[in-house]
């Protein structure tokens, strides 16, 4: 029907710079989504998985229980919280074994020194678990703030096309109007593939937010645990 828009004839038409930007913009709105879907399995499976291990943890009577019981436990970052707290605290253990401490010699030591060591353990634990966390998210900032503006060439270049046919003696608006088309597109490729990006970024980050609130609840979990099972023992 005439006077209908065939988006896909106006980039076949368009000439090669446009096509350049827009299929880079293709290949990022492709590239974003792709780690949307990877991210969105990560976060779910994390959450699964420290669902499982959080339930472990509680029914279990001593740490080396709950090192059995959760072999077979996924990635949790719970779960990489207490196998860093649990190393250290094995390794403070040893230690003190190695330099003979005596009872009296090993409540001094946590009367004086507390339990700091465990405690950066636990840090270096969530550390590491956001580090997995933030794992391609930049990439997807990266998409959000770029892409508008590499669409934003495109519609330069394609203003410019414009006026080259109004350069050429041809003031009607077929002149101009294969120029603004190709404008226009560059403008709505790169919005659609920046605007998701930087959605699910920042639902991401507040996916990360809630994660990291719960490995703070769990570490203080962790210590208060080590004190009352462990530390009141000695």
């Amino acid at each position: 029907m005439e006077g209908n828009i065939n988006i896909l004839q106006i980039i076949t038409d368009s000439g090669p710079v446009i096509k350049f930007v827009l299929f880079l913009l293709f290949l990022a709105s492709v590239y974003s989504w792709s780690i949307v879907i990877k991210k969105r399995k990560e976060f779910k499976t994390i959450n699964e998985n420290n669902a499982l291990f959080i339930n472990v943890f509680q029914n279990s009577s001593s740490f080396s229980e709950i090192n059995s019981n959760a072999q077979n436990i996924g990635f949790s970052t719970f779960k990489l919280i207490f196998q860093r707290g649990n190393d250290e605290l094995m390794s403070l253990q040893q230690s003190m074994k190695n330099s003979n401490y005596t009872l009296t010699d090993t409540k001094e030591h946590y009367s004086s020194f507390g339990i700091g060591a465990l405690s950066r353990s636990l840090d270096a634990g969530i550390n590491s678990a956001n580090s997995y966390m933030d794992n391609r998210l930049p990439i997807l900032a990266s998409i959000g703030s770029i892409a508008p503006f590499v669409g934003l060439f495109g519609t330069v270049w394609g203003i410019i096309n414009s006026f080259r046919g109004l350069s050429s003696g041809n003031a009607s608006l077929s002149a101009v109007a294969p120029g603004i088309a190709e404008a226009l597109i560059a403008t709505a490729i790169g919005l659609a593939a920046a605007i998701p990006a930087l959605w699910f970024f920042n639902h991401f980050n507040t996916k990360k937010e809630q994660v990291n609130a719960d490995m703070d609840s769990f570490s203080k979990d962790f210590l208060n645990s080590v004190e009352r099972t462990l530390i009141s023992k000695i």
